[in-house]
């Protein structure tokens, strides 16, 4: 949770937000930019390297992308000064913001807004990555795509070329291999950490090796269009429901309250219509998910901020207590609008925790987990809700800029 918070938070802390500022954001203006590099593989005993700055319009260094392979020199962590992540892969690459403290945060290409893994990025390359049908494969072959803050960033693999030693998993050593960087403006890139793709990494076949004979697709939060609303038929007509309340206290690991929260939705009927689910735990915090029976579509996870691209169906710890609490669609109340309904979750009371010493918590930045919270729940009909799932929110979630307090000012999320 803390690398999240803190690498949502690595953005623009000398661009100045008052009460007047609210609105459309804008990401500083990228230059073009375009480089190749011819690199000597580990396989070779040669380490694979490429560290670039990337500037604004005006000639300023924003960012920093910095590429090399998981084994440098067999020192693990701290291959280069200023660099305190792993690396992994025959060759993988980083992309920090210079605007604060980003030393002390991670990359911003991995592609789970949850998990700020690094093993959980399109930016690392392994030999089989580019042999046969999986160079060709989207998004994970030769050309990778990283859209985010304003811009495009392409990474294309050529001319690689393969050792005779191979690496523990059995795969053939890159010897060479040709690294193009291209970074390209793009308005339209709102998200402060790149954009997750629709595209899933490739399958594993039974012998261990990557499958890349068909495209994995899959679902993206946030992009629900016509194709995607048909084959999980969420058109209309929807259900006419009946209203409902319900409230429980949940708790993360407890014998006397459960670590989950449910609630029967019935249409006029008297028929299962929905099932509401809040579950407590992990380092998320509260995920909660409207489900119609018999499916595994979440229709509550599509309401996304395009600029942290976070879900309001996930709740924060930070966003349930102080004044982050009441921030609109994304503190301790959260009402969501579709098919008919209107939903309002409230989350009252919450126990939070940051580990040993930490109980009395002064500042999100102490905040690692929910421990115990109540819950209300209440649905209603609301015939002018008509998307087919929650739309996306007005407001975007604090996290993405540093200001104090972080959540003093609520930030538009029109785009």
């Amino acid at each position: 949770m803390k690398t999240l918070i803190g690498l949502l938070l690595t953005a623009l802390s000398f661009f100045a937000f008052s009460a007047t500022d609210v609105g459309e954001y804008k990401w500083p203006s990228v230059a073009p930019f375009k480089q190749t590099f011819h690199l000597r593989g580990t396989g070779a005993g040669v380490e694979p390297k490429a560290d670039l700055y990337l500037k604004d319009t005006f000639g300023k260094p924003i960012y920093r992308l910095l590429c090399h392979s998981g084994d440098y020199d067999g020192t693990g962590d701290l291959q280069y000064k200023n660099e305190n992540h792993d690396f992994s892969g025959a060759f993988d690459c980083h992309l920090h913001a210079l605007y604060s403290g980003w030393e002390e945060f991670g990359s911003l290409l991995p592609y789970d807004a949850a998990d700020r893994t690094d093993t959980l990025s399109r930016a690392r390359l392994f030999g089989d990555d580019v042999v046969g049908k999986c160079a060709g494969y989207p998004e994970y072959g030769a050309i990778r795509r990283f859209r985010l803050r304003g811009m495009e960033i392409v990474f294309r693999y050529s001319d690689v070329l393969f050792s005779q030693s191979r690496d523990e998993r059995g795969v053939a050593k890159i010897d060479s291999f040709q690294f193009e960087v291209e970074v390209k403006s793009d308005p339209s890139a709102f998200s402060s950490l790149a954009n997750q793709v629709d595209v899933d990494s490739p399958r594993i076949a039974p012998s261990g090796s990557f499958d890349c004979a068909e495209v994995v697709r899959r679902h993206v939060p946030g992009v629900s269009d016509a194709d995607y609303l048909k084959e999980h038929r969420l058109q209309p007509p929807y259900p006419e429901i009946q209203a409902i309340e319900g409230t429980a206290v949940i708790a993360s690991g407890g014998k006397e309250n459960a670590a989950q929260f449910n609630l029967s939705i019935k249409n006029v009927a008297g028929q299962l219509a929905y099932l509401l689910r809040c579950t407590i735990g992990g380092h998320w915090g509260i995920d909660c998910g409207l489900f119609v029976p018999g499916k595994k579509v979440n229709l509550l996870e599509d309401s996304v901020d395009p600029y942290s691209d976070l879900s309001r169906s996930k709740i924060l710890p930070e966003q349930l207590y102080n004044q982050c609490a009441s921030y609109p669609e994304w503190g301790a109340q959260r009402v969501f609008k579709l098919r008919h309904l209107v939903i309002t979750i409230e989350f009252t009371n919450p126990a939070l925790s940051g580990g040993p010493g930490k109980e009395h918590l002064a500042s999100p930045w102490d905040v690692d987990s929910v421990n115990k919270v109540a819950v209300r729940a209440k649905v209603e009909p609301d015939p002018m809700a008509s998307s087919p799932v929650a739309p996306p929110p007005e407001f975007a979630y604090w996290g993405f800029l540093s200001r104090t307090p972080d959540c003093q000012t609520p930030i538009s999320a029109a785009h």
